[in-house]
């Protein structure tokens, strides 16, 4: 009977040893298979972190060229402005000095007038005194 009981007990433990034998290599694969998925998750982690990276980098690159096209645009801008005020303040300038010389024009061209009409009525009144002259002759 205690050879019955140790054969019995004796396969029982084998029979566990089996289980936890089957246990720990279930428990070994588990642990692979979580260490694989952790240096998977971790290499995506670091590609996912230098692909942010490029893309802040090009962000801040996009930025600064942008940042350099809009003051080139704007110092472009600015000299077209100041070119064409430059161009009004001459064009003012010569309409203004336009101007006062047809002002002058128009007043030296009253005075000749009025002295055509000085000279025309000067000469109308010899005209008409040289005829009363020839007629009392």
């Amino acid at each position: 009977m205690q050879e019955l009981g140790l054969e019995i007990w004796s396969q029982a433990l084998s029979l566990a040893e089996g289980r936890l034998d089957a246990e720990r290599q279930s428990l070994q694969e588990a642990r692979a298979e979580t260490e694989a998925a952790r240096n998977e998750a971790a290499e995506l982690a670091d590609q996912v972190s230098l692909e942010l990276d490029d893309a802040r980098k090009s962000m801040v690159a996009l930025t600064q060229e942008r940042a350099s096209l809009q003051e080139g645009v704007i110092e472009q801008l600015k000299d077209q402005l100041a070119k064409a005020l430059e161009r009004a303040a001459h064009a003012e300038a010569r309409a203004t000095e336009v101007t006062h010389r047809a002002e002058d024009l128009n007043t030296q061209l009253t005075r000749v007038n009025a002295q055509n009409s000085d000279l025309i009525q000067a000469l109308a009144q010899r005209g008409a005194g040289g005829q009363t002259e020839k007629a009392q002759v």
